[in-house]
């Protein structure tokens, strides 16, 4: 069609006017044919000038970039919002950064730009964005890193934690015989402290040895119907003498209507979520919120706290085995997180910074995903409870 419309624009004046209709009927079905083909994509399409003016553009580059709609006489990045998205798009399309893809959170998703060039008659007439919502394709690829390095630890772990465990036990022993075997007339303050640092090193690597094998040994789980809310309250009953140390406030969510019970291992589910939301706690925080809400298929435990956040480099790898950011830290308490919510069937999502402040980002969000079970639901917050 292509061809054929070239040679009759060259021959325009000699053609019939109703040729000339028939070419334009022509080349307008064309192009609700290519444009119904752009449309009929989920990953989104623009089309822009060399001076980034857009030409042509989807309905899905409208929903990823969250914007009303874009106008063909100004450039590109003046319609949009999102201020780390206007400055990647400018600075990619002015110094024709091309060939090279970005990943930007736009409102919760992670959103990949790809900008290439596109050719018209030998010469590069401008840029072709390519956006994709790769936010469950990034976490497939986490979730894929995470049990690879669970599938690491647990062989390395177990060999290891075993290995020093038993000299770990005889050296205790002995230690206690030469603390013994030491005349009370010898005995000095010196010796005394040395003992208690040396009691208390042993103790610290026990603690290590004992966490390195719970994180490679299966869990024994036993199932039963759990009320999530108030093993939820049982947990900030045991923090809210600490919280009120810290300065902390606890905030649980009131009237959150009726919540399906869950088929959990209690004891194992407290010893995940204490380990959030000591986490939470020990970001520096001063508020820290608590919410169960419930979906079509899900019972969602959502944790938000106003502390320093994670950065960029390191949310992708903190239910990695070892990784911390704390000076006393093994690593490990994460990990064991990840690995107690994978054997019930749930899952986990964090986002960092949520809060902007004056000062920059701050702020974590944590959502963890139960499957809901089929049958009886009942009410755990009633009307008139006062959650403290």
């Amino acid at each position: 069609m292509r061809r054929h419309l070239t040679k009759a624009l060259h021959k325009s004046n000699k053609l019939s006017t109703e040729t000339l209709i028939t070419l334009l009927t022509a080349t307008h079905d064309e192009l609700a044919i290519v444009q119904a083909v752009l449309e009929s994509l989920k990953h989104g399409i623009i089309v822009v000038s060399e001076k980034g003016d857009p030409l042509v553009w989807n309905q899905s580059a409208l929903r990823l970039f969250q914007i009303g709609d874009l106008k063909q006489d100004r450039p590109l990045w003046k319609s949009i919002y999102h201020k780390e998205l206007r400055n990647y798009l400018e600075i990619s399309i002015k110094a024709q950064l091309l060939g090279e893809s970005e990943d930007l959170r736009i409102h919760n998703r992670l959103i990949c730009c790809e900008i290439t060039p596109w050719v018209l008659s030998g010469a590069i007439a401008g840029s072709l964005i390519w956006i994709e919502d790769v936010t469950e394709k990034r976490l497939q690829m986490t979730r894929l890193r995470q049990a690879e390095a669970m599938a690491r630890l647990s062989t390395m772990a177990a060999t290891l934690a075993h290995e020093i465990k038993n000299p770990l036990g005889a050296i205790s022993i002995h230690l206690q015989l030469l603390k013994k075997s030491i005349p009370l007339t010898l005995w000095t303050e010196h010796m005394e402290e040395t003992f208690d640092v040396l009691s208390e090193e042993m103790h610290r690597l026990a603690e290590v040895v004992h966490n390195y094998l719970d994180a490679s040994r299966p869990l024994s789980m036993h199932l039963e119907r759990c009320d999530l809310l108030s093993t939820l309250r049982e947990l900030l009953d045991v923090l809210s003498v600490e919280a009120l140390e810290q300065k902390i406030e606890l905030n649980l969510a009131k009237n959150m209507g009726f919540i399906p019970y869950l088929l959990l291992d209690k004891s194992l589910i407290k010893q995940a979520m204490m380990n959030l939301l000591q986490n939470a706690m020990q970001s520096g925080a001063h508020i820290i919120d608590l919410r169960i809400y419930v979906t079509a298929e899900q019972v969602i435990l959502e944790i938000e706290d106003d502390g320093v956040g994670i950065s960029a480099e390191n949310i992708n790898k903190i239910f990695e085995p070892h990784f911390t950011t704390r000076k006393n830290g093994n690593g490990l308490g994460l990990t064991i997180v990840f690995k107690i919510l994978r054997e019930h069937g749930a899952s986990i999502e964090v986002e960092s910074p949520i809060i902007n402040y004056q000062e920059g980002m701050h702020g974590t969000r944590v959502r963890v995903k139960f499957m809901r079970m089929d049958g009886e639901y009942m009410q755990l917050a009633a009307p008139n409870d006062v959650d403290s």
